[in-house]
């Protein structure tokens, strides 16, 4: 296939900002402002964010405001974390490398969701035939991103950044970050579920690493890719454990000012260092993927047995789900978190040979 220029249009994401403060006198729209700000500072400063002079004493008291409300989900992280895999840190695989062109990466993509269903092939055509072309870029792989969607809600465009990767990664997070896309042309207020919005995208790419593998006669890539998401996400359940023994005693002590609290946390062995890496991210972020992926192996475990089952089951999650009905739709559904994780675990242990 002829390799086609991908290229996120500048000018128009600023165009694209001020038409749409020019018309927000009611702040409407302050959400989609502040994404396209976050969004261009990245794209033209290597992908950093923002900086953030917050003092890490207010990003804890942040931490332990958001405590409580997420306590409820930490017991699935805990029975994560204690699963049949452990990890001392995350695994960066060297993959075969194979030249995927930006227009192969774009056609696997299209083939992959074409097989999938019109729910999701359908939606991924809208964006190839429509704005692909200027809202989609393939970058120099960087440290500050591994891959990301932005959405602006009250316009529809979605725009699309993945590194340009010499093996299957490449496709793989082209299919994960084109799902979500296809989510938010589908429904545009799935995304705004931080604890659910990232499901449909990581079990599309983990079923994507198997279709790519076979494409490209790989020997275990796809597994490999598997793998690492596994292990990140484990590691990143590793810190959340630990982050929340921090915050479960800081929340005894919320009324004593920060100089009280960083004795009560120093008389408990935490040091500043250990304040400031445990409250380097806010809660929230902290869980973006956590619940999502183990949604995700539920459904890929399914995939394999009743491939129509699992997709229709994805579908209802995308079109009906959101941060507060999940798990009681999720049990209507039968669907029982982490119930999977052993077997997707042992599965992979048998095709990496760990």
């Amino acid at each position: 296939m002829e390799n086609k220029i991908f290229r996120i249009d500048r000018e128009y994401l600023n165009q694209l900002r001020d038409m749409i403060a020019g018309v927000d006198s009611n702040n409407i729209f302050e959400d989609d402002i502040y994404n396209l700000d976050t969004f261009i500072h990245r794209i033209t400063n290597n992908y950093n964010d923002i900086s953030n002079d917050k003092k890490i004493m207010s990003n804890l008291r942040d931490n332990m405001g958001m405590y409580h409300s997420y306590k409820d989900l930490y017991p699935y992280i805990r029975k994560l974390l204690r699963s049949y895999l452990v990890f001392n840190r995350s695994i960066v695989p060297q993959y075969e490398e194979i030249n995927i062109s930006d227009s192969d990466a774009v056609l696997i993509a299209k083939e992959f969701f074409s097989k999938q269903d019109k729910f999701f092939s359908d939606s991924f055509n809208e964006f190839l035939d429509d704005d692909i072309h200027d809202h989609l870029e393939f970058i120099t792989p960087s440290l500050n991103t591994d891959g990301e969607m932005t959405y602006v809600k009250s316009t529809g465009d979605a725009f699309v950044v993945v590194p340009n990767y010499k093996g299957l990664n490449k496709a793989s997070i082209l299919i994960h970050e084109s799902e979500h896309v296809i989510d938010c042309f589908n429904n545009p207020d799935f995304f705004d579920n931080r604890i659910i919005r990232e499901c449909a995208s990581m079990f599309m790419e983990l079923i994507s690493t198997n279709y790519i593998n076979d494409l490209y006669n790989l020997d275990d890539d796809g597994a490999l890719r598997r793998l690492s998401i596994h292990s990140i996400i484990k590691m990143d359940s590793r810190y959340i454990y630990f982050k929340n023994q921090l915050l479960s005693i800081a929340n005894r002590y919320k009324d004593l000012n920060s100089n009280g609290l960083k004795k009560i946390l120093d008389y408990y062995a935490y040091s500043y260092d250990d304040i400031y890496r445990l409250n380097d991210t806010l809660l929230v972020h902290d869980y973006y993927y956590q619940i999502s992926y183990l949604i995700a192996i539920e459904l890929y475990n399914l995939y394999y047995k009743d491939k129509r089952s699992a997709l229709e089951i994805l579908k209802y999650i995308i079109m009906n789900c959101n941060d507060n009905n999940i798990f009681s739709v999720l049990n209507k559904l039968g669907i029982t978190l982490n119930s999977s994780v052993k077997e997707y675990e042992k599965e992979l242990e048998l095709k990496i040979e760990l």
